[in-house]
């Protein structure tokens, strides 16, 4: 009994510890698609480089409609704020579990 209750503890901090890594690549991905769609705005459309905002919507909805099937301008771009930056006061659950996480808190 307490070698299988080892076994299953060495199975799950390795999985663990790999599901951390998974997490700290996918941010990896996310942030290189944001710096290359900030890169590729910054280029611009016919040389009329596309308007970048950051937005936190914990304290306003994004200003547009943004409905199904509606066609989207390209002459602004609007990136949301990641929750741990935004205003809004994290619950002290969410803070504990982006502090396993790694994340950087406030």
């Amino acid at each position: 009994m307490v070698i299988i209750s080892g076994l299953l503890l060495i199975i799950s901090y390795f999985a663990w510890r790999i599901s951390s890594r998974v997490a700290w690549l996918t941010g990896a991905m996310e942030t290189h698609s944001t710096m290359m769609l900030r890169i590729e705005a910054k280029r611009g459309i016919n040389g009329q480089p596309i308007k970048i905002i950051w937005w936190d919507p914990s304290r306003e909805a994004f200003p547009f409609p943004g409905e199904h099937g509606t066609e989207a301008e390209l002459n602004e771009i609007y990136l949301g704020i990641p929750p741990r930056y935004r205003l809004r006061t994290q619950s002290w659950f969410s803070r504990f579990f982006l502090w396993l996480s790694g994340a950087p808190t406030k």
